[in-house]
């Protein structure tokens, strides 16, 4: 089934009117669906289960979703039966990232449910963070970065995770949630506290970094422990929804 779904899935750098051709074996089946989400959130580095995932959207209708998923991956939108080029209407990703829609493909209704209160700022990875907010990164169609207080992050993690193939989660609050444990030859191992769950972070010793620096937000420990939290956060989330580490 597999091979079946994604064989043809390595598309050109750019779609042509020729590429009908692949997308005309997609079938517009809601389990074929789902099953190309969880390729895509189990294999978050592989591009040809989110290029299948566009396909198996714009033969179901959902145009607009399809179109920017392929608009993250080339920076001109394609020409076909199936992503259909707008008059008069220059499709961009900061538009889509402006626009209502980009709340359903978030599953912002399922995020406000789940208590989350402060604004949600969609951006591309690396973009301007506002603090006080959610702040979500897209790369080829997803989310792929969060930015949040920890304990926002603690309320959304698992809706976000069983919707999008997130590789990052900066905490803008970490270092006040840090603890260290002391071990026997002096080893002290650094935890991070969510609500309800520990986080082991590691030894920054073992790592050759400076554990006495003071200042997280700075020098080697600063990207260290950066490191270190999203790595957890990440693994975190994906054990919520249910997904290998």
């Amino acid at each position: 089934m597999r091979r079946t779904l994604f064989a043809k899935t390595v598309l050109p750098a750019r779609h042509s009117a020729d590429d009908s051709t692949f997308l005309s074996t997609v079938v517009p089946d809601p389990i074929n669906g789902q099953a190309l989400l969880t390729a895509v959130l189990r294999t978050p580095w592989d591009n040809a289960p989110r290029l299948a995932y566009a396909a198996w959207l714009a033969v179901s209708g959902r145009n607009d979703q399809a179109e920017f998923i392929n608009l993250q991956f080339n920076p001109e939108p394609p020409s076909s039966e199936h992503w259909p080029q707008r008059d008069g209407d220059q499709r961009s990703t900061d538009g889509f990232l402006m626009s209502s829609a980009i709340a359903d493909w978030t599953g912002e209704d399922a995020l406000r449910d789940a208590g989350l209160k402060v604004p949600i700022i969609h951006r591309r990875p690396g973009g301007r963070h506002v603090g006080g907010t959610l702040s979500l990164g897209w790369d080829r169609g997803f989310v792929e970065e969060i930015r949040a207080s920890a304990a926002d992050f603690a309320l959304v993690a698992e809706t976000l995770f069983r919707r999008h193939p997130i590789t990052r989660v900066v905490l803008d609050d970490a270092e006040d949630f840090l603890w260290t444990e002391r071990k026997d030859g002096g080893a002290r191992i650094l935890w991070l506290t969510l609500p309800g769950r520990n986080l082991w972070l590691g030894d920054p010793a073992t790592a050759g970094v400076d554990r006495l620096e003071r200042d997280p937000r700075s020098g080697m420990f600063g990207q260290w422990l950066a490191d270190q939290v999203s790595r957890a956060c990440v693994a975190r989330g994906r054990k919520l929804a249910g997904l290998p580490s």
